[in-house]
C-alpha cells in the first residue's frame, strides 16, 4: 500500500544499528469538525465537459443550464446556488492523442472555448463559476498547471462571473463575518490512473471508485506522491503537497461520480458530460454521465442532480 517516494513515519524500538517497526504512520489529512455556514447557500461541482467533441452531451448540459436558471421549477432550491466549480477538461482540445481529429466536432481550440463560453454565458450572473484546467484544455501537462491561456480562452476572461484558477488550487467559499468559510481543494486528477493501477487496494475497482483514490492521496498528504505518476514542473517547492487540509476535495478526470467523507473531509468526484469513449471501453471504466453533486453549506446535505437525457429515454422505453 506504500507508494514510491512517499514520506511517512514509523513507531517501534531499536538502536543506532537496527530499528524494529511496529507501525507505519502516514501524514494523514483530517479535520476535527465539519463546518456549517450560518447562511443557506449551495455549491455544485462538475467537470469533463469536453466541449468540441462529437460525444459532448450538449442536450444534457443545456438542461443543466436551464435548471440553474430556474426553468425546471424548484426556485427555492435554485436560488441558493451561489458557486459552480468546473474542475478541468472544459474543452476536448486539439492534438491530445493520435487520431483525435476524427473525434472532434469543433477542430479549433479557440473556437472550442468560444462555444463553451457561449453556453456558460447563459447561466444567471448570480452564480460564481470557478474554472480550473485539465489535461485537455490547451495548457502544459506538467503540474502544477497555470490558468487557461488567454490567447485561446479569452472568451472566458471576458465573463464577469468567471474566476479562473490553476490546477491544483485552493478556493475559499462562503466566508462572512464570524465564519471563515470552506476551503475547497480542486485537482483535475491526472495522477489517478497511476494509483488505480499500482496500489493493490485500488486495483480491483480501478477508476470506477475515484473517491477511494482521493482518500489514499489525502492519507499521503500529496496529490501525486510517486515522482513518475505525473509530469512535474521543476521547482524548489513541491506544489502538489497537501499542506493545508481542505474542507472539501474536488476532482474530475475519471468521469465517475462519487461522494464520500474521509476524516471529515468531503470528497467529491464529478461525472463526465461526454459519451463513453473507445478508450474507456478498453480500460473497463464505467463512466457516469451528466451528474452534478450539490452541497448545501448550511445543512451539509449532498444531492446528486441527474441531467442524463439518455436515462430519461430508457425510462420512457421501459414504461412503453
Amino acid at each position: 500500500e506504500i507508494s514510491l517516494d512517499s514520506i511517512m513515519g514509523f513507531t517501534g524500538f531499536g538502536d543506532r544499528e537496527i530499528f524494529f517497526a511496529n507501525n507505519i504512520v502516514f501524514p494523514e489529512a483530517m479535520i476535527h469538525e465539519r463546518k456549517k455556514s450560518p447562511v443557506e447557500e449551495s455549491a455544485i461541482f462538475i467537470g469533463d465537459l469536453h466541449y468540441g467533441s462529437k460525444l459532448f452531451m450538449e442536450e444534457g448540459f443545456l438542461k443543466f443550464v436551464d435548471y440553474l436558471n430556474g426553468k425546471h421549477g424548484k426556485e427555492s432550491e435554485v436560488e441558493k446556488i451561489k458557486y459552480l466549480f468546473l474542475v478541468g477538461d472544459m474543452v476536448s482540445g486539439v492534438g491530445i492523442y493520435p487520431g483525435q481529429k476524427k473525434d472532434l466536432k469543433v477542430e479549433d481550440l479557440e473556437a472550442q472555448f468560444q462555444g463553451l463560453a457561449e453556453i456558460l454565458s447563459k447561466i444567471r450572473r448570480g452564480i460564481k463559476i470557478i474554472i480550473s484546467p485539465g489535461n485537455h484544455d490547451g495548457v502544459r501537462l506538467m503540474e502544477p498547471q497555470p490558468v487557461l491561456d488567454e490567447k485561446y480562452a479569452w472568451p472566458l476572461y471576458n465573463m464577469k462571473n468567471v474566476i479562473l484558477t490553476g490546477n491544483p488550487c485552493y478556493v475559499n467559499i462562503g466566508t462572512r463575518k464570524n465564519f471563515e468559510g470552506f476551503d475547497v481543494l480542486t485537482y483535475h486528477g491526472f495522477s489517478y490512473p497511476f494509483y488505480a493501477n499500482n496500489i493493490p487496494s485500488l486495483v480491483e475497482k480501478s477508476l470506477n471508485e475515484p473517491d477511494k483514490i482521493m482518500a489514499y492521496l489525502l492519507k499521503n498528504r500529496h496529490l501525486a506522491p510517486t515522482y513518475s505518476s505525473v509530469q512535474t514542473y521543476p521547482s524548489e517547492k513541491d506544489e502538489l503537497v497537501i499542506k493545508k487540509v481542505p474542507d472539501i476535495f474536488v476532482s474530475g478526470h475519471t468521469h465517475k461520480c462519487a461522494v464520500s467523507y474521509y476524516n471529515n473531509i468531503l470528497v467529491v468526484s464529478g461525472s463526465g458530460w461526454e459519451e463513453e469513449t473507445e478508450y474507456q471501453k478498453r480500460k473497463g471504466n464505467q463512466p457516469d454521465f451528466c451528474k452534478a453533486p450539490m452541497f448545501n453549506l448550511k445543512t451539509r446535505a449532498v444531492k446528486i442532480l441527474d441531467f442524463d437525457i439518455k436515462d430519461e429515454h430508457k425510462k420512457l422505453l421501459q414504461k412503453i
